[in-house]
């Protein structure tokens, strides 16, 4: 899903993944890129990002990261770039999602004026 939009993604910009704290399987992926914030981040800790986009991932549709991105998506304003609904065919045993199809997309984070 990301790889069609990578090309409108300015390379400037930085990815915010809402529920990467912590990963499903307890690892921490380092990602290039990747806008890093503690768990009680507010979105003033993006002020000084030029440019964000934030990814729902897969996991958002799980119980783990639901509530993250949910969080996230409510307290940021977003441009929708690219959305798309998924099969919800887990990618590992024993890891399913709470929703059939699973939403993915990507949004641009609108600075404040």
């Amino acid at each position: 899903m990301l790889r069609p939009c990578a090309g409108s993604i300015p390379g400037s910009c930085r990815l915010f993944l809402g529920h990467l704290r912590p990963c499903r399987d307890g690892a921490r992926r380092e990602l290039a890129g990747v806008v890093r914030l503690p768990g009680d981040w507010t979105p003033a800790d993006l002020a000084g990002e030029r440019c964000v986009v934030y990814v729902r991932s897969s996991l958002c549709s799980s119980p783990e990261g639901r509530p993250l991105c949910d969080a996230a998506e409510a307290q940021l304003p977003l441009t929708p770039l690219a959305r798309t609904a998924l099969p919800a065919v887990p990618s590992r045993s024993g890891l399913t999602y709470d929703r059939d199809p699973v939403e993915v997309g990507l949004s641009r984070v609108r600075r404040a004026p």
